[in-house]
């Protein structure tokens, strides 16, 4: 699950069309719709005792199910590193700026700790 990634809830809604689902398809759309922000994760490095997530972000005027426009604002994730058990072995928070419709800037976030081979991320606010 890739929740600020446009492409990825775009597929999840599409999912919720095809077994017509429409609570969550409506969900979804929303969520889409009201993101002031794409995050598309480009690359996850690890090392002995630590790894670094790379995420290229591409501002969107966010808007309302009506249509209209909502004021952007700062996006708060939690990105966790996980081990091969799925257990967090450790954990940052980062807070993404805003940015313009289409404007671009990019975000690197690092955990450290041994053995972790994956990464998840959440919106906190």
């Amino acid at each position: 699950h890739d929740p600020l990634n446009s492409d990825a809830q775009k597929m999840l809604g599409e999912g919720y069309r095809l077994t017509e689902n429409q609570e969550k398809l409506l969900e979804i759309f929303t969520a889409i719709s009201a993101a002031p922000l794409t995050v598309d994760i480009v690359s996850f490095d690890q090392a002995e005792n630590q790894a670094s997530l790379t995420a290229h972000l591409i501002g969107r005027q966010p808007q309302d199910v009506q249509g209209d426009d909502i004021p952007p604002a700062p996006v708060t994730l939690l990105v966790e590193f996980l081990n091969d058990a799925g257990e967090v072995v450790a954990s940052e928070e980062v807070t993404l700026p805003v940015l313009a419709p289409e404007a671009t800037d990019q975000v690197v976030v690092e955990g450290a700790g041994s053995d972790i081979t994956w990464w998840r991320y959440r919106q906190t606010s």
